[in-house]
């Protein structure tokens, strides 16, 4: 999808997901057993309905948070910043 969009930072963006997604995995399987433990983990369609989307939510969010720090220039040296 990047490469058609011939988006020039796409290595970084991999590179930076490689890191993010096992702690987006990890947050997403937190977020999905917090959500079924407020249906009372029932076997109910409600349930697994709300457990996909908090874990859809939270995997979206860690592939934008990988987009957006590769989108952060990164600053420049001898700035004097930091």
């Amino acid at each position: 999808m990047l490469a058609a969009a011939g988006d020039d930072r796409r290595a970084g963006t991999v590179r930076i997901l490689a890191v993010l997604l096992p702690v987006g995995a990890l947050a997403a399987t937190a977020a999905g057993v917090g959500a079924a433990g407020m249906f009372g983990y029932s076997t109910a369609p409600a349930t697994f309905v709300c457990v996909v989307a908090v874990v859809a939510a939270v995997l979206t969010a860690t592939v934008a948070l990988a987009r957006l720090l590769t989108q952060v220039p990164a600053p420049a040296a001898g700035t004097g910043t930091g």
